[in-house]
């Protein structure tokens, strides 16, 4: 009877603990977080991951997020992935970490240090629409000195002069770099330079002369048209551009009275047929006068 009661006792209890965490961790089947104690030296990579395992049914694997402080480490790279197993899918947060910094420099009395980095909280959006968090405690990691054992201390006369074995806090000699040393000044060499490109524009102005006065003197040796040529000319655009419309009729005309004026009677009535006729003139009509007046136009000549 003694036996039973005190079973009955630890499953109340058990189950008691069981639905406290499940209420403060919903839809979380498991969060477990792995990283090798080492120990580890100064600058080298750490890896170190942080596995949930949800239920689907009662959490979006996508919303789940993770905030993680690693200080005085920091991450070098990270990446998430995504596994399913039925009802469940684990989320896992990878972090590469290192320390290259004076925070993770020893004591020159100290071989190692015990680091113990931030709980991870864990974040996530229940289904039923509320925002939930937990958190998961990191293993502690050793990080160990390069130089305060005795194998690593330097054997030669030097060390009479009691180098300090912690060369990344007080180094003996300055680390600061000289400041930079040129042949030719930058802003003397700017001026130089500004100056050549002003120099090689001037020279090709200078080349460019002649061949600007070359041009300039073929366009005014070009003889100007004469108005029975502008006639002829309008006549062609116009045929061209919209044949039998007002301004193909006007530019006939004008071709018309251009003939007259140099005596060349015989085109007269056809230009003026064309301008007047009842039909819209056509544009091999036209054509074919034009040709007419260009031929009687080059005979004369």
């Amino acid at each position: 009877m003694v036996k039973r009661l005190c079973l009955a006792l630890s499953l109340l209890v058990l189950s008691a603990t069981v639905s406290a965490q499940a209420h403060g961790a919903v839809g979380i089947v498991r969060a477990e977080t792995v990283l090798p104690s080492g120990p580890y030296r100064f600058g080298e990579a750490v890896t170190a991951d942080l596995d949930v395992v949800v239920n689907t049914k009662l959490v979006d694997p996508d919303g789940v997020r993770a905030a993680v402080r690693f200080a005085p480490y920091e991450i070098v790279s990270e990446e998430t992935s995504t596994a399913d197993r039925g009802s469940a899918t684990r989320v896992r947060f990878r972090y590469v970490l290192q320390c290259a910094t004076l925070a993770c420099t020893l004591a020159p009395n100290k071989r190692q240090r015990q680091i113990v980095f931030g709980p991870a909280v864990i974040s996530y959006v229940s289904r039923d629409g509320k925002r939930r968090r937990t958190s998961v405690r990191w293993p502690g990691v050793v990080l160990v000195t390069r130089v305060t054992d005795a194998g690593s201390r330097p054997q030669t006369a030097s060390e009479a002069r009691q180098l300090p074995i912690d060369p990344l806090v007080r180094l003996p000699l300055s680390v600061e770099s000289p400041p930079p040393t040129y042949r030719v000044r930058p802003a003397t060499l700017a001026l130089v330079l500004f100056g050549l490109a002003g120099i090689a524009l001037f020279g090709a102005a200078l080349l460019a002369r002649p061949l600007v006065a070359a041009l300039r003197r073929e366009e005014a040796a070009e003889v100007p048209l004469s108005p029975l040529e502008q006639a002829v000319a309008a006549v062609e655009t116009a045929s061209q551009r919209e044949p039998g419309s007002a301004d193909h009729r006007e530019a006939l005309a004008l071709l018309a009275r251009q003939l007259r004026r140099d005596g060349l009677t015989e085109l007269v009535n056809a230009a003026r047929k064309l301008a007047w006729s009842e039909h819209a003139p056509s544009a091999a009509a036209s054509r074919e006068l034009t040709s007419d007046v260009r031929a009687r136009m080059g005979g004369e000549r």
